[in-house]
C-alpha cells in the first residue's frame, strides 16, 4: 500500500455482552493494525459496559461511548460523529470479521479508484458456520437491484463492506426506523452510483440467533412492506414503478404464507398487510389512468 490509512470501526451494541468480546477480538486480530474502534453502548442493561471497558484497558485503539437507548440507527450515528479514518467499517456487536478483511480491502482501495469494497460472508449459528443460499454477486451492486430485490434475492450485511469515508461523512441513519435502516442507507449510497469491488471470500461472519430482529420471516416481510410504503412517496415516478412491482410479488407471498400458517391471528395480519398495500395500489391505478 502506498500509504497507511486509518480504518474507523463503529460497533453499535445493545445487551450483546455475551457476544461482544468475540466481536472485539475479531477487530483486535486484524493483520492490518492501523485502526480505531468506537464501541457505542446504546443503553445496555447487561454486562456490555464491563466487556467494552475491559477491552479499552487492553488496547487504546478502543473507545467506549455510552448513550441512552435510542436504537441501532442512533448508535451508528454516534459513531459516525466521532470517526477520523479514511475508511469506515460498521460492525454490529454480535457479528465478526476475518483477520485479513482490512488488509485485503485496503489493497483493493489502493489499486483501484473505488468507493466501497465488499467481501462475501458466511452465517454462524450455535457454533456452526455455513454459506448463505445467495452469496453477494457483483451484478446486484447497483441502485435498481437494491430498490427491487434487496432482502428477497440478495442481501449485503453492512459489515461485508468497508466504505471510503466520503460515502458516509454526510450521511446519518434514519433514527425513526427500527427496521430496514441498512436498506435505506444502501439506496442513498447507490443512488450516487459508487464504484465497488467484491472480494469473493467470506471475510464477514453474520451471527444468527433467536433474539435477532430477522428471526421471524413473516414479521420481517410485514415490516419490509411498511418501510416500502413509507419510501414510496419519496421516490421519483420511474423508481416508484420499480418498487411497486417488487411490492406486488412480496405482498402476494406474504398473504400466502400467512394463510397457510392457519393461526388465529392470520386474519388480523392479513388486514394489516392489505392496509399497507391498498393505498399504493390506488396510487398506481391513478398513474396508469393518466
Amino acid at each position: 500500500m502506498t500509504n497507511n490509512p486509518l480504518v474507523s470501526v463503529i460497533i453499535p451494541c445493545y445487551n450483546q455482552g455475551n457476544y461482544l468480546a468475540e466481536t472485539l477480538k475479531s477487530v483486535f486480530t486484524q493483520t492490518y493494525e492501523l485502526w480505531e474502534c468506537f464501541i457505542v453502548d446504546d443503553g445496555s442493561t447487561d454486562n456490555t459496559k464491563e466487556v467494552a471497558l475491559d477491552w479499552c484497558q487492553k488496547d487504546s485503539r478502543y473507545n467506549y461511548i455510552e448513550k441512552k437507548n435510542g436504537g441501532v440507527a442512533s448508535a451508528r450515528n454516534a459513531g459516525l460523529s466521532q470517526f477520523k479514518g479514511q475508511y469506515i467499517q460498521i460492525l454490529d456487536g454480535d457479528d465478526l470479521i476475518e483477520k485479513d478483511k482490512f488488509y485485503d480491502s485496503l489493497k483493493a482501495f489502493d489499486k483501484l479508484k473505488i468507493h466501497i469494497v465488499f467481501s462475501n460472508y458466511i452465517y454462524l449459528k450455535e457454533g456452526i458456520r455455513f454459506l448463505p443460499a445467495r452469496p453477494i454477486d457483483t451484478t446486484c451492486l447497483n441502485y435498481e437491484s437494491y430498490l427491487s430485490s434487496f432482502g428477497k434475492k440478495f442481501v449485503t450485511p453492512i459489515h461485508t463492506a468497508i466504505f471510503d469515508a466520503k460515502c458516509l461523512e454526510d450521511y446519518r441513519f434514519d433514527e425513526t426506523l427500527s427496521f430496514s435502516e441498512d436498506w435505506i442507507m444502501w439506496l442513498s449510497i447507490f443512488k450516487k452510483h459508487p464504484k465497488c469491488f467484491l472480494i469473493d471470500a467470506p471475510h464477514a461472519i453474520y451471527r444468527l440467533h433467536n433474539s435477532s430482529s430477522t428471526s421471524n420471516p413473516q414479521t420481517v416481510r410485514r415490516k419490509a412492506l411498511e418501510i416500502r410504503q413509507k419510501l414510496y412517496g419519496q421516490l421519483e415516478e420511474k423508481d416508484r414503478t420499480i418498487l411497486f412491482h417488487s411490492m406486488t410479488s412480496e405482498y402476494y407471498q406474504t398473504i400466502e404464507e400467512i394463510l397457510q400458517s392457519k393461526t388465529y391471528k392470520a386474519g388480523e395480519i392479513v388486514k394489516k398487510v392489505l392496509a399497507i398495500f391498498s393505498p399504493l395500489n390506488r396510487r398506481k391505478s391513478k398513474i396508469n389512468r393518466l
